[in-house]
């Protein structure tokens, strides 16, 4: 009998779907239509950026919008695949605290899963569709999740007060006692 072999199908490789001076786009061929223009903007100072600003201000200590979009033939399409993006990281933000997010036009936020490569500054993350996005510095503390539970009051003070109580009446009946017993004699 002839051995079994298997093999794996080789990845597709990925072209540059869109590019700027921060951001690279890539995916495999066909995820989009023919004709297609993605566009990558920075967002700033707009109302758009000042949604931002507020659905982020318990997340983001920093961070940079970018709008994606897709157009083919002046009509909105969005890719047909994963498109791997790469995403310069400002050099003053801390990369360990550094997070990818979706923002909706209604102001929810979330995380997108992300890889930072340190070495070379940037973090990078896997979009289904085009929207706004941000890379941020996370606050210290991002809650995501059930909060933590308040912390409970000790109560070690009621012990060493219980503790010194018993600690005096015992003393007191010991001299008492043994005071009475040399008064009685």
């Amino acid at each position: 009998e002839a051995p079994i072999t298997t093999t794996t199908a080789p990845e597709e490789p990925l072209v540059i779907v869109a590019k700027n001076e921060t951001v690279t786009l890539e995916s495999v061929a066909d995820v989009f239509p023919e004709n297609t223009v993605v566009a990558i903007e920075e967002i700033k100072e707009t109302t758009k950026l000042e949604t931002v600003k507020e659905a982020v201000k318990e997340t983001a200590k920093s961070f940079v919008a970018y709008e994606i979009t897709a157009t083919s033939n002046n009509v909105a399409v969005q890719p047909n695949g994963k498109i791997k993006a790469t995403f310069e990281v400002p050099v003053t933000y801390n990369l360990a605290n550094v997070g990818v997010f979706y923002v909706s036009d209604d102001g929810k936020v979330e995380a997108i899963p992300c890889t930072v490569d340190a070495q070379n500054g940037t973090v990078i993350a896997e979009l289904s569709h085009f929207s706004t996005y941000i890379v941020a510095e996370k606050n210290a503390v991002v809650t995501i999740g059930p909060a933590e539970t308040e912390p409970q009051p000790s109560y070690t003070w009621i012990w060493i007060v219980i503790a010194a109580v018993i600690v005096v009446g015992g003393v007191a009946a010991w001299y008492f006692l043994v005071f009475r017993k040399k008064a009685e004699n």
